[in-house]
């Protein structure tokens, strides 16, 4: 003997497939991308470029010749002396400098001018950390959404099951 689907299983049934596809739909429009690392990278870099320029500048505005920053510098001296550095985001900086540049002709340039005078290596190991964890973000918030989605289509039972309870207790008769 089968057992047929009643009109308020069948409801929760086309529920949980509307449910399912808006799930998806959401979770893959908002998964982690690799462009999403190397951005922050690109800004980071601009970042890090726009407080050495700002600290060279502080430092000729304070008296100090090219020279004796060069001679600083070289003798493994640093710049920054921990005070708050007044700078452009790196945000108006791109909009502004680098408008006709792809983001990568931007980041080879910075790197180019820059190598011997910034240390870019906190960035670089941060960005293929990020990159080398990207899938197993991914995966996790893949498997997230399917347990949130499990969570609704339970609950939502669960809910009619307990709805239609009630009811037929108030439909015996004593």
């Amino acid at each position: 003997m089968t057992k047929r689907l009643n009109g308020w299983q069948r409801l929760w049934i086309v529920f949980c497939g509307l449910c399912f596809v808006a799930m998806a739909i959401l979770t893959f429009s908002t998964l982690p991308t690799g462009s999403e690392y190397e951005r922050k990278r690109l800004f980071d870099s601009i970042d890090l470029v726009s407080r050495h320029n700002a600290l060279l500048q502080r430092l000729e505005a304070a008296g100090f010749s090219k020279a004796e920053i060069e001679e600083h510098l070289s003798k493994g001296g640093k710049l920054d002396d921990g005070r708050p550095i007044d700078h452009e985001s790196p945000d108006s900086i791109r909009a502004k400098y680098y408008a006709d540049l792809s983001d990568k002709e931007i980041l080879a340039r910075l790197y180019e001018r820059y190598s011997k005078k910034v240390n870019f290596a906190s960035i670089e190991a941060a960005y293929e950390r990020d990159m080398a964890r990207l899938r197993a973000d991914r995966l996790q918030a893949g498997l997230y959404a399917f347990l949130i989605w499990c969570g609704i289509s339970l609950g939502v039972y669960g809910l009619g099951f307990s709805v239609a309870w009630v009811i037929k207790g108030f439909r015996q008769k004593p």
